[in-house]
């Protein structure tokens, strides 16, 4: 058997017109996630296309130094060549400037956080980045297009190994290419600057003729097989070693290729394990590491030289990327499988921009009934050939299992069981959890994972399952850059003043003379710790910004505790100030996290809203003066809301129980020598803010002897914004250091500062002399 005789006799000869719409359906969606994503917003991309940029300014390779990462390009300097140098070919005739005319970084991006609204955009995107394309710009588009033109040839494949497994049923075949093709994540690194395409076209084609060598569409001679295995060699060799000069996830092809011609030459020696066949395994096998060698040796060598031995560069990677400090928990690793699966799916921009939670659900439970597939078919299939079918239903269940190949089925899955194996290695010291990382068995896991869906139904349930697949993913697909991906990239619009909300609260700081907040929008009034504080700022430049400035928005709980923080360029990262033009105005919308630690030691409180501008660069980055309307230097806090605890103390209660007119009830209290706990239960509201008055009068001669007035929570919990039912737990620091010796009454309540009139105070039996709760007495 030759490569033409298999060429002439594959599935592929048949009509595959449905495969042929769905590539076209791909590389037509690839081009929409192209254009729709801004340059350097998919992940590294700015790491990939600043070696690219690098090779092709100067024509050399970069050399990675350990512990030094340089800024450009960080972990991805020592990658291998294959892709950067094609990617170099294409826009070397670009003129793109230096790397700080090509790359604005937003210090504030939230790159690996989905749950933050804001910031999504890793680089700043100035108004010429629109059509025409020029400069980087046009560069970073061309590499883009290699990448889509390796990703076909990636579903082109796929679709090929997937005909072998099916044994050349097309349904199965197109939906198993479908889900490659039509997964929102595949397409989005597809269409982006990345090496990662070249190393899963090389893997996939690798693949493809693996399953064609092992599963050939008809029985060839002897020395077909022979004539097959001696080109094989060859062929696997340079294949991987394009692969291992694209990314090191070409390497795991090589014990399984090895297995493949070994297989090969114990055929063509008629099963035996003759002299010949040893020749054959070993020449054949020599034969393709030469190959591989000779097409990707001399980078590897290149690395020894450079690296002090190490031929994979791995230990300058992981000194320049970060390595995990200490070994990962089952806990860890079960978080990060969180994220690994999304990442497999949809989790697009800089890992931080998410799809709606529903669909990874629709999604976890499909590919649990693909896995489940698996095992099933694993499962009987082994039954079944170690014992004959012995009833009508177990010959319906070897009929259906026999229309799988099963050669191509475990070359399958032993690639998948390399990459995970590898994937699981390797995430041990550096953490690495995200599912697109297993790409490069793409083939092999949407071929696998129809087959679980499929093997086991009548041919019109496969049809019908493999069009459900693919008509779902590819809606998926086709809404998610109009969805997720454009919305997270769009500048909010500038305003002008007959723009603004009626209902905006003033405010009409100016800070450093430049910034004017005129406003803002509250869209809460009371919050929880883990909750988020939705708030709109309507900012106007004044003046023309010499520097951008940041933006900080801080929750500020008891103590001036910050309970959380926003910091941002204006426009949630959109609008630095040097693009701004004086008298526009942005509408600033935020959501600011509140720490959940916020539970234990600030709630309830009131929470402090400050907001003004700083120098990202400059050291300490201290907040820039503000003045009011009047020009009066002012602190920068606009307004304040409600911190509210989850879960409300269960203070002790004593009897008898005193009630504050219908406002509060004091339950209990704890005297310490350096201070007194007050626990209070509100029941019903205040309007206005009381104080807390703490006497000691002297037993002896009943004359007043100390106080220690102060507000509930020392100011932090004011009386105003008690609710009925809350219980609030109100510590008074004690300093009885000073006071004589002798025994004194403890009398507490509270009065209203502005008018010195106290809250009545009633026991079981009426008013309280001078509303006045006596606690017990104190000896000093």
């Amino acid at each position: 058997m030759n490569p033409k005789s298999i060429i002439q006799n594959s599935p592929l000869k048949t009509r595959h017109s449905l495969a042929a719409l769905i590539l076209l359906m791909f590389i037509s969606l690839a081009v929409i996630y192209s254009v729709v994503t801004p340059p350097f917003e998919a992940g590294d991309e700015s790491r990939h296309y600043a070696v690219v940029k690098y090779i092709a300014d100067t024509g050399r390779l970069p050399v990675q130094e350990p512990g030094e990462p340089q800024i450009h390009w960080s972990h991805e300097g020592n990658q291998p060549p294959l892709y950067y140098t094609l990617a170099a070919a294409l826009t070397f005739w670009i003129d793109d400037g230096d790397w700080d005319d090509v790359y604005w970084y937003n210090p504030h991006t939230t790159i690996g956080n989905p749950l933050r609204e804001d910031n999504k955009n890793i680089v700043i995107h100035p108004p010429g980045e629109a059509w025409p394309w020029r400069g980087h710009v046009l560069a970073v588009h061309l590499a883009r297009f290699l990448s889509i033109a390796m990703a076909a040839g990636t579903v082109a494949a796929t679709y090929a190994i997937a005909l072998h497994l099916f044994r050349g049923r097309r349904w199965p075949a197109a939906g198993a290419v479908a889900i490659t093709a039509f997964n929102p994540m595949f397409i989005f690194i597809s269409a982006s600057v990345n090496n990662d395409n070249a190393v899963i076209l090389f893997c996939t084609l690798t693949l493809w003729l693996l399953v064609r060598l092992v599963d050939p569409p008809a029985a060839g001679r002897t020395g077909q097989r022979a004539a097959a295995g001696r080109t094989a060699g060859l062929v696997l060799g340079l294949l991987i070693g394009l692969g291992a000069l694209s990314k090191l996830y070409a390497f795991g092809l090589l014990p399984l290729a090895a297995a493949v011609l070994v297989w090969l030459a114990w055929q063509s020696n008629g099963r035996g394990l003759s002299a010949r066949f040893w020749r054959r395994a070993a020449g054949w096998n020599g034969a393709m590491l030469a190959v591989f060698l000779l097409t990707a040796g001399w980078f590897y060598a290149r690395n020894a030289l450079l690296y002090h031995g190490d031929i994979f560069a791995l230990q300058v990677m992981r000194e320049t990327a970060g390595m995990r400090q200490h070994a990962p928990t089952l806990a860890t690793l079960r978080a990060e499988f969180q994220g690994f699966r999304i990442a497999y799916w949809a989790l697009f921009g800089g890992v931080n921009i998410l799809a709606d939670g529903w669909i990874y659900s629709v999604l976890d439970a499909v590919s649990l009934l693909a896995v489940l597939g698996v095992v099933g078919f694993l499962i009987l299939d082994f039954r079944l050939t170690i014992r004959r079918p012995a009833s009508i239903l177990q010959s319906s269940i070897q009929n259906r299992l026999s229309k799988i190949s099963r050669p191509t089925f475990s070359i399958l899955l032993g690639w998948y069981l390399i990459m995970v194996s590898g994937f699981i290695a390797w995430n041990i010291t550096q953490p690495a959890g995200q599912g697109r990382l297993l790409y490069p068995a793409t083939a092999a896991i949407s071929a696998l994972g129809m087959l679980g869906l499929t093997w086991f139904l009548p041919r019109q349930g496969q049809k019908l399952v493999a069009g459900l697949c693919a008509a779902g993913l590819f809606v998926f697909a086709a809404v998610s850059p109009f969805r997720y991906i454009a919305p997270a990239y769009a500048a909010p619009p500038l305003l002008t003043p007959a723009d603004l909300p009626p209902d905006i609260q003033p405010v009409d700081f100016t800070y450093d003379g430049t910034m004017r907040l005129i406003g803002y929008r509250l869209g809460a009034e009371v919050v929880r710790p883990a909750q988020t504080l939705p708030i709109t700022l309507y900012w106007e430049l004044h003046q023309p910004a010499r520097l951008d400035y940041s933006i900080f928005i801080h929750l500020l709980g008891r103590g001036r505790g910050v309970v959380g923080q926003i910091d941002s360029y204006p426009g949630g990262g959109k609008w630095p100030t040097t693009l701004l033009q004086p008298g526009q105005i942005i509408a600033d919308r935020y959501a600011v996290p509140i720490r959940p630690e916020a539970e234990l030691d600030h709630a309830p409180a009131r929470l402090l809203i400050a907001a003004g501008i700083y120098d990202y660069r400059e050291p300490g980055r201290p907040g820039k003066p503000a003045v009011d309307a009047a020009g009066r230097p002012v602190e920068p806090v606009i307004a304040a809301v409600k911190l509210v605890p989850w879960q409300w103390p269960n203070p002790p209660r004593h009897e008898p129980v005193i009630n504050f007119f219908d406002k509060a009830r004091l339950l209990s209290y704890e005297l310490s020598p350096d201070a007194l706990t007050l626990n209070w239960e509100a029941t019903g509201t205040f309007d206005t803010d009381y104080t807390v008055f703490i006497q000691l009068w002297r037993v002896d001669t009943n004359e007043y002897a100390a106080g220690f007035d102060g507000p509930p929570v020392q100011g932090d919990y004011p009386t105003s914004l008690w609710s009925p039912g809350e219980i609030i737990v109100d510590v008074h620091p004690l300093d009885l250091s000073n006071l004589p010796a002798g025994t004194y009454r403890l009398l507490v309540g509270l009065y209203n500062p502005a008018t010195g009139e106290r809250l009545p105070a009633f026991g079981p039996d009426g008013p309280l002399p001078d509303y006045a709760v006596e606690l017990g007495v104190v000896e000093r």
